[in-house]
């Protein structure tokens, strides 16, 4: 594993990239939350997006306690109305609610890699379980929905990690 060595102002630049990262996959979550139609795609995406939500508010908060100032306020991005997803079918929501998981999950795996303070790099692997996490409950539900076809109607749900559990 190589470490980057970031000064003072690439890491904050680098943080508030993590922190737009959290906010956007929040809102494409939101989309799937409510196209989907089972109570446990809705619960998955709603209950991964708060995390998101979670780790915007923590990753700002951790810029202000290094010295610097977040460009994202993730208190005034909660209201932003959320995206659309391209499809309303259950595997397409899924796929969608498991790509922007996985997408944001690798921009938290290259910050791994950051010569960060001790207390920022505990922040991030933290948040980092919890993306794998919720992306592993999400896998699991498009393969469980998957599995049993296209008249599925089961909506118990698993419970997706949150920060700090």
């Amino acid at each position: 594993m190589t470490t980057l060595v970031l000064n003072e102002a690439e890491l904050f630049v680098e943080l508030d990239r993590l922190i737009r990262a959290a906010l956007l996959t929040r809102r494409k979550l939101l989309a799937c939350s409510l196209r989907g139609s089972t109570q446990a795609i809705g619960f998955i995406a709603r209950s991964s997006a708060s995390a998101l939500a979670v780790a915007a508010h923590e990753l700002a908060d951790l810029v202000r306690r290094l010295g610097g100032r977040p460009s994202v306020e993730p208190a005034r991005q909660d209201a932003l109305e959320p995206l659309s997803p391209a499809s309303g079918q259950e595997q397409d929501l899924l796929q969608a609610c498991e790509l922007a998981i996985a997408e944001v999950a690798c921009e938290y795996r290259d910050a791994l890699e950051w010569n960060l303070p001790e207390s920022a790099q505990e922040v991030l692997m933290r948040q980092f379980s919890v993306l794998i996490a919720n992306f592993e409950h999400v896998k699991a539900l498009r393969m469980r929905l998957q599995q049993a076809g296209p008249d599925a109607t089961d909506t118990r749900h698993p419970t997706p990690a949150r920060p700090g559990a």
